[in-house]
């Protein structure tokens, strides 16, 4: 799927706080690395740049494209009215 679906039907984001950690920590290598002008620190900054891009991809089980379909229908009784809230 190219566009995800909006946050409030996929809920909370897991991972924020992982994400924001990886980003805070690069960018701080990445200054660093500048002001120092050392160029393998460099590198190692965009390590948990890459890092948390990767986390971001990850799928959580409410992630799925394909909605909660009962697999054999005819198992419920539809005579019964179970549901509190009545349907129109």
């Amino acid at each position: 799927m190219l566009f995800r679906p909006r946050r409030d039907r996929r809920g909370p984001d897991p991972f924020l706080n992982v994400k924001a950690i990886l980003l805070a920590l690069g960018g701080c290598l990445a200054v660093a690395a500048f002001m120092l002008r050392i160029d393998w620190l460099v590198t190692v900054a965009i390590l948990p740049l890459i890092i948390g891009l990767a986390v971001n991809f990850r799928r959580t089980s409410g992630d799925d494209a394909t909605p909660d379909i009962d697999p054999d229908p005819a198992d419920h009784d539809s005579s019964s009215n179970d549901d509190p809230v009545p349907r129109d």
